[in-house]
């Protein structure tokens, strides 16, 4: 049993495309944020661990304001897309040294909203063009620190790549701490 924590990192180009409004509008465009993920690991062969994991990978936020020139009204627009993968794992513990290396091939699926607001009047709406759902692949390496023989406090990175219309290619620096039942 294990869970992690960790920054997602974007590492495709969409950011510079799809920030270039807020951006000019003075408002925010963060690509990535704080990521989680839990994983089960079931059967295991010495080193050899196989299991399955679940994570929470936020891809783009965007918030922004804009004053339209005829007629004076504020409007502003809050926009969030995330991704949620669900993967089958295999993980390595290297017996001479205190790493650990591992793969993940499974599904994600996403959600986005946007809210609009006129003079602060509000509509939210779900974004069912990009509720989409993906084959991912993906892989992990760290150190493992074991206090005691049936714990592992591990600091390293996931690479997650999510084959939708737009690739998307998210790396997270984790730390995390696995339990042996």
């Amino acid at each position: 049993l294990g869970a992690w924590a960790g920054y997602g990192l974007a590492l495709d180009s969409t950011r510079d495309e799809t920030c270039k409004i807020p951006e000019k509008a003075g408002g925010t465009c963060n690509k990535g944020g704080i990521s989680f993920g839990g994983d089960v690991w079931f059967l295991g062969f010495g080193p050899i661990q196989l299991g399955v994991g679940g994570a929470y990978l936020p891809i783009i936020n965007i918030d922004y304001s804009v004053r339209e020139p005829s007629t004076g009204s504020l409007v502003s627009v809050e926009s969030s897309a995330h991704y949620i993968p669900f993967t089958a794992q295999l993980r390595v513990d290297i017996p001479i040294l205190p790493i650990f290396v591992g793969g993940m091939v499974g599904y994600s699926f996403a959600s986005a909203t946007i809210k609009t607001s006129v003079n602060n009047q509000s509509l939210v709406i779900s974004d069912p063009s990009r509720n989409e759902s993906a084959f991912t692949i993906g892989g992990f390496a760290g150190y493992a620190f074991k206090p005691v023989p049936l714990v592992s406090i591990d600091a390293g990175a996931r690479l997650y790549l999510i084959f939708a219309k737009k690739t998307a290619v998210q790396m997270v620096p984790f730390i995390g701490a696995t339990f042996a039942i």
